[in-house]
């Protein structure tokens, strides 16, 4: 699943795991503010671990609003610059990390350092 999901999700091919495969979950629990989660009662075996991370992210944007026009004695227009208000936004991205993690014997407590 994890070498066919880095291969296809740049592309239009999506790898999925199968409902038998994904029904098979266990859940952890948050333990702090700094994402430190843990899982107990494991047995030996390697785990692959996801989770998604909500974030918020700003952004900005211009819009003409307006024209500044700079004219001479007579009236005539000599020049004309445009007028831009500014617009900032922020939105929520949810980002999904993975990692594979091994427990070597019942009960260990191990480790790990999962990122995008």
């Amino acid at each position: 699943f994890i070498a066919l999901r880095k291969k296809y999700n740049k592309g239009k091919k999506v790898a999925a795991m199968s409902n038998d495969a994904f029904t098979y979950r266990i859940e952890g629990k948050v333990i702090d503010d700094k994402g430190t989660f843990e899982f107990t009662d494991l047995k030996p075996g390697q785990y692959y671990i996801t989770t998604w991370i909500t974030y918020e992210k700003e952004a900005s944007y211009k819009v003409e609003s307006g024209t500044s026009t700079r004219y001479n004695m007579y009236g005539e227009v000599l020049s004309s610059t445009p007028i831009y208000s500014y617009y900032t936004y922020k939105y929520a991205v949810e980002d999904e990390v993975t990692g594979m993690v091994e427990v070597k014997n019942a009960g260990e407590k191990v480790t790990a350092l999962i990122s995008k």
